[in-house]
């Protein structure tokens, strides 16, 4: 099977989450933190395109879709990139992603 990617990585987006799962690994107090995105949508995305490599990111956290403007940044790198999404697919803005992300760009 050919690779549609050049690297793959993991990229926990925060810790913040409105679980508490058995599994996790991460303390409440982090569960609950505000969520402080390090940069604009826009320049996490240039981050990547200017790498000259077509990524494979697998976003996780806490709960991705609670990430501000997460469907813009999955929109944005999906023009050059490929994405997977760890989450418990509990907010709306599911069925936004499904309506608006190409589903040839989301491994899982």
């Amino acid at each position: 099977m050919t690779r549609r990617y050049d690297i793959e990585a993991d990229w926990s987006l925060m810790t913040t989450c409105n679980f508490r799962c058995a599994y996790c690994f991460h303390p409440d107090r982090l569960l609950g933190a505000k969520i402080n995105p390090p940069a604009p949508v826009e320049q996490l995305v240039k981050f990547f395109d200017d790498s000259g490599l077509r990524w494979h990111l697998h976003l996780t956290g806490g709960e991705p879709f609670h990430y501000p403007n997460f469907l813009e940044l999955c929109r944005q790198l999906t023009q050059n990139h490929l994405i997977s999404i760890n989450s418990n697919v509990d907010s709306p803005k599911v069925l936004d992603f499904v309506r608006t992300i190409n589903p040839d760009d989301v491994d899982f």
